[in-house]
């Protein structure tokens, strides 16, 4: 059975607080939420409390003779209300703490009294403030000896945990520690670290926060006002009354593929994009890309964790783009390389990424750059003069560029639309695309990259023979088709897109929205990255409050590593979005936005 404690603070309660026995079934004390319990001599329980969609909930207190359980908690940080300015931008945090402990490996445990109980078993979680550095610290004590097990994260922004195990004979563990922040006036996030048993560092330090929210409102929330994709479609909508696509795909063989992926299927990539992949420059036909430069990947974090394990080592340090996609910082941390983040500025109401800065970052063992052109969640895009420098810039060392692409193809502009891919413009680029994002079929979970450097290929498909190994044979079938319509698909998701731009900058820039919000427009792609100015809610508390009452969600900031609060990204892919924004804006303009305040 697993043992549940919840610790809370607030600014402006003691920074003390212990829980005892008590026949209440919940209790607070001091200013931390406590959940104790206790039936008769002997038995303690705890009772079981849980965040359900950002809101604590206190379950049936539940009782196990043998097992007694005290906790202590000390918080150390300044005793005094946020100024105003700290509240406008976030930067006053609370945290309220969970321990989960195992207590399966203590039977033998015989039950204390409350007088010795805090002496000999006991969960001490500290928390220290400076201006930019926490530090947490979580004991569990076993009751029979004096041995611990404690467990330290330095610099929490960062993730960046060490591990101290005090005995070797101790069978204790702790399996969650897992932080809620809040700011003045509630939750905004909540991230959780998992320790296992073996005390070994992992590989993934924390959990995918994008992905993780979509989770919990995706797949029963009738307006997707946040997606990235595009409109997507059903099998028989991409056959339609072709028989030939029909028969095909009743044919198709089920047994393993070629790990490089369909011959034909790679062929349509080159041939189907000849802006990214074929006219590029003036080059001679014969040093274009070709069929042998594309690797078929199941979906696009396959590449990038195959990048990460067979091109990056320890001694790597990488430059990402700020905000990201998580993947891309969050994998490449396999090789346990460095990282520097080339960070967007807002410029004139446009999103930007200053070249000069990413020159300043560039280090001896600068081994790759990652881009992600056209960028999540800004919805910038470079010029290709802009790219044709940040190519040079690698060239000075032969760094590395890795191309996240996966918005290609949703460009405004015929001259935007021209700009060549990574890979035809630079030797040691690899460039990844997905048939999930501008063509809207993420259930194929397929996608490609291109490279011209063989070695890299080569190296991507020594990986996938650990990971995939291959790719499902329906799926590179129904991309065939796809891509044999790919003119027609591309231009139907780029006027969805479009039309759908203009209504949202007619709706955030009304002079009633724009109170609330900033408009800032994007340059390419189906997302843009809008301002949210109330800093009292903040945009997580919003974007919760508005998918729980109208059914219309939206991605707050705080999904981007934590980034701000005051940021919500849009999608702008589907055919309901103006239906969607018309749900929005009648919530807004009634009372219930105002009451909240």
């Amino acid at each position: 059975m697993i043992r549940k404690l919840v610790l809370g603070s607030l600014h402006q309660t003691p920074i003390m607080g212990r829980l005892q026995r008590s026949s209440s079934s919940s209790l607070a004390i001091q200013g931390f939420i406590s959940t104790p319990s206790s039936s008769s001599s002997g038995d303690v329980g705890l009772s079981s409390s849980c965040f359900n969609n950002g809101q604590l909930e206190q379950e049936p207190a539940t009782s196990r003779r043998g097992n007694s359980f005290q906790a202590c908690a000390t918080m150390n940080h300044h005793q005094r209300v946020a100024t105003e300015s700290e509240r406008r931008n976030n930067t006053w945090w609370e945290s309220s703490c969970e321990v989960v402990v195992d207590t399966d490996d203590h039977q033998h445990h015989s039950s204390l009294n409350s007088r010795n109980a805090v002496g000999n078993n006991q969960v001490v979680l500290e928390r220290n403030i400076s201006s930019r550095q926490e530090f947490y610290q979580v004991h569990y004590y076993d009751m029979n000896n004096t041995n611990s097990t404690s467990y330290n994260n330095i610099n929490n922004h960062s993730n960046n945990y060490t591990h101290h195990h005090h005995s070797r004979k101790s069978t204790n563990r702790i399996l969650n520690v897992s932080c809620i922040k809040t700011n003045h006036h509630g939750l905004i996030h909540h991230t959780q670290q998992f320790i296992h048993r073996n005390y070994g560092t992992t590989v993934i330090n924390q959990p995918f926060f994008l992905e993780r929210y979509f989770a919990r409102y995706e797949f029963h929330t009738k307006y997707l006002l946040s997606s990235s994709d595009c409109e997507s479609m059903s099998i028989r909508e991409l056959i339609g009354e072709n028989n030939e696509f029909r028969e095909g795909l009743l044919n198709c063989h089920l047994g393993y593929t070629d790990t490089k992926g369909d011959l034909e299927l790679r062929e349509l990539i080159i041939n189907k994009h000849p802006n990214w992949y074929g006219d590029v420059a003036g080059k001679p036909p014969s040093n274009r890309l070709a069929a042998s430069n594309v690797v078929i990947t199941t979906g696009g974090v396959e590449p990038i964790l195959v990048f990460a394990m067979t091109c990056l080592t320890k001694d790597s340090h990488i430059i990402i783009q700020s905000p990201r996609y998580q993947a891309l910082s969050e994998i490449t941390n396999i090789a346990k390389t460095k990282h520097s983040f080339w960070h967007a500025k807002l410029v004139n109401q446009k999103w930007t990424f200053d070249v000069q800065d990413l020159e300043k970052l560039i280090q001896p063992k600068t081994t790759a750059i990652i881009l992600n052109p056209i960028h999540n969640p800004t919805g910038h895009m470079h010029t290709l003069e802009e790219y044709l420098k940040i190519i040079e810039i690698a060239k000075s060392q032969n760094i590395l560029i890795f191309s996240d692409e996966v918005y290609r193809g949703l460009e405004y502009t015929e001259q935007d639309a021209s700009i060549p891919s990574l890979s035809a413009l630079y030797h040691n680029a690899i460039s990844m695309n997905v048939m999930s994002k501008s063509y809207g079929l993420a259930g194929l979970r397929l996608g490609w990259v291109v490279s011209q450097n063989q070695q890299i290929l080569e190296n991507i498909v020594k990986g996938k023979d650990f990971t995939t190994i291959c790719n499902p044979a329906p799926s590179e079938y129904l991309a065939k088709i796809a891509l044999k319509q790919s003119e027609q698909i591309l231009h139907n998701n780029r006027q969805i897109v479009t039309n759908n731009l203009k209504i949202a900058e007619e709706f955030f820039k009304s002079e009633e929205n724009s109170k609330l919000f900033e408009w800032i427009p994007p340059k390419a792609g189906p997302i843009c990255f809008i301002g949210f100015k109330d800093g009292r809610e903040g945009a997580f508390r919003f974007c919760e409050r508005v998918v729980k009452d109208c059914g219309v969600m939206l991605l707050p900031s705080t999904v981007y590593n934590r980034l701000d609060d005051a940021h919500v990204r849009i999608g702008l892919g589907r055919k309901n979005f103006a239906e969607g924004l018309q749900v929005l804006s009648k919530y807004m303009t009634s009372s219930c936005h105002h009451c909240h305040h």
